[in-house]
């Protein structure tokens, strides 16, 4: 008599024999060189068994290599990764947000500042990679016409809120540049961490920048592809675009992460509100699996999530996915001359949600906040702790919601919470 499960059980060993496989073959073909040439049969041969986990474990075994893939000795090859930032409210309505800290998180040399500047998306360091096996000048531009850009370096050609160019960047593979270096830590350091050949952008005696990418920032109001409700023990996941293939949702509460991978296998998709257990480590991986399998260098990937882990794996509760390449052209077109062999894009949408027990926590400490006037300090700072610099976009979210919560007691607990007076009043006008 068969065993219940013995089917089962021999079904899934042909499939861990085919996981078994599939590693073998990039590993005889990659381990050597990782060149581009042992990727390309390792994924063909994954594309042959038509099974997306044997694309993953690929993108496993490639990020997982410390050479790292490497462009093939003879291209010109262009790497870009990014964020698009957003804040959803529990109904699906995107929270128009301001930024008050200016560029303060980043290092003094950087350029611009997005103090003030008001949108719906902010677009999040974006840097540019170059592969070149000789030194070459090019020309770059790259064009926001539904926001602005605000930060950026090296230095760009000529300043314009619509698009960031720089004229003349020259490649200087093989050579020993010095990088500017602050004695303070910063997470902008972390993007450095590639085999991207090293950049000059210069103006005659004028500027004389080295770096290892193109570095901008900005703020828009344009729609994302996605969108997200809450409901009461499910989130409805609904796309506007085709493309989004998977999603990544990650919660944090009180010292608990949860997180879950969910293919979108339509427009819209109903997940269940409570996440599984999960740790940071594992999520890491799954993300730098993700950006690999869009076509991200390893290091590429690991420099990416290494440079957002602070903000990526806080307290909140958040959804990631990488936007179609068409969208991401659309939003923000680019331009390189001489035009690169390769050209990857890799924006990842990063989407803060207002869960209705987020709401409901704002609003009671707005509620207790304006009957103790004067004896705030502990709700302040741990209100700012929990939410960091989305509370003061979720604060007026919530007086635009319940407006008859405002009284005048409660305006110099709003300053503290991050609104600035000039806000605080619009918020007051409003009413």
């Amino acid at each position: 008599m068969t065993k219940p499960g013995f089917d089962e059980t021999w079904k899934n060993m042909d499939t861990l024999n085919v996981q078994i496989r599939v590693i073998l073959i990039a590993a005889e073909f990659a381990s050597a060189t990782w060149n581009g040439e042992g990727l390309r049969k390792a994924l063909e041969e994954g594309v042959k068994m038509s099974t997306k986990l044997v694309m993953t474990i690929i993108a496993a075994v490639l990020v997982s290599s410390s050479p790292g893939v490497l462009a093939s000795s003879n291209e010109f090859v262009a790497h870009e990764w990014g964020t698009f930032t957003s804040i959803s409210a529990s109904n699906g309505v995107t929270v128009e947000w301001t930024s008050y800290r200016g560029g303060a998180e980043l290092p003094q040399f950087v350029y611009g500042s997005k103090i003030n500047a008001t949108g719906t998306v902010r677009m999040e360091t974006p840097v540019i990679y170059f592969y070149s096996p000789r030194e070459l000048t090019c020309k770059v531009k790259v064009s926001f016409p539904l926001g602005q850009i605000t930060e950026y370096y090296p230095m760009v050609s000529q300043p314009d809120m619509r698009q960031a160019r720089w004229d003349e960047v020259e490649l200087l593979p093989g050579r020993a540049v010095n990088l500017p270096l602050e004695k303070a830590a910063n997470h902008y350091y972390e993007a450095r961490a590639t085999e991207s050949v090293p950049l000059r952008v210069w103006k005659r005696s004028v500027i004389d920048e080295y770096e290892k990418f193109l570095f901008y920032r900005g703020v828009g109001t344009f729609a994302m592809p996605l969108s997200i409700r809450v409901e009461t023990d499910k989130l409805a996941v609904q796309s506007a675009t085709p493309g989004i293939e998977e999603v990544i949702l990650f919660e944090k509460r009180d010292g608990r992460t949860s997180c879950l991978r969910y293919d979108l296998k339509s427009s819209v998709g109903m997940v269940n509100r409570f996440l599984p257990d999960c740790s940071v480590a594992s999520l890491k991986s799954d993300l730098e699996v993700l950006l690999a399998t869009h076509g991200l260098y390893p290091k590429e990937a690991a420099a990416m999530v290494n440079t957002w882990e602070d903000s990526w794996f806080e307290e909140g509760f958040r959804l990631f996915y990488v936007l179609p390449r068409q969208q991401t052209d659309a939003i923000l077109p680019l331009e390189i001359t001489p035009k690169p062999d390769k050209l990857v894009r890799v924006l990842v949408g990063r989407m803060e949600i207002m869960t209705p027990e987020t709401e409901q926590e704002i609003l009671e400490l707005l509620t207790r906040l304006k009957k103790v006037p004067g004896n705030q300090t502990a709700e302040l700072f741990g209100a700012r702790q929990r939410y960091g610099r989305f509370l003061p976009a979720m604060v007026r979210r919530i007086l635009e919601t319940h407006p008859s919560i405002w009284e005048p007691p409660l305006e110099s607990a709003l300053t503290s919470l991050g609104l600035p007076r000039w806000e605080v009043k619009l918020v007051q006008a409003s009413r």
